[in-house]
């Protein structure tokens, strides 16, 4: 949440779901609430998120949690962009089938995985109704 400077309306896009979200400061109120998921973050933390680095909770990469998800899991989509003038590409995300996205950059050793979004318990809700479980 922000306080009452609204510079930064318009400009926001929530770091979890990708969608364009109202901030407000003090005047939250119970009913303008319902169905928001509220997160308190530190101002390096915030930072980080809204420019794509992820969340808190989004950040750990280590070998054991992407060898597990790899492991675990199946690939549902990769998202490439094409280098123009060549026949190459560049693999900006890997989503698994239970749609976790593994967000991929360049590094000094190769490729790098900065952030894995697991999907939101909501959505987990949905697609299970979906599915018929």
């Amino acid at each position: 949440m922000f306080g009452a400077d609204e510079s930064w309306k318009g400009g926001l896009v929530c770091p979890r779901c990708s969608m364009w979200n109202i901030l407000v400061g003090e005047a939250v109120t119970p009913k303008a609430s319902l169905g928001v998921l509220f997160k308190e973050l530190t101002v390096m933390e915030a930072y980080a998120a809204f420019q794509g680095m992820g969340l808190p909770e989004e950040l750990d990469c280590s070998p054991k949690v992407v060898r597990a998800l790899f492991t675990e899991k199946r690939i549902k989509h990769v998202a490439l962009r094409g280098i123009e003038g060549t026949a190459r590409s560049t693999l900006e995300t890997i989503t698994l089938e239970d749609d976790t996205v593994i967000y991929l950059t360049c590094g000094g050793a190769g490729v790098t995985i900065y952030r894995i979004r697991r999907p939101h318990k909501y959505s987990e809700g949905v697609r299970d109704e979906r599915v018929g479980d």
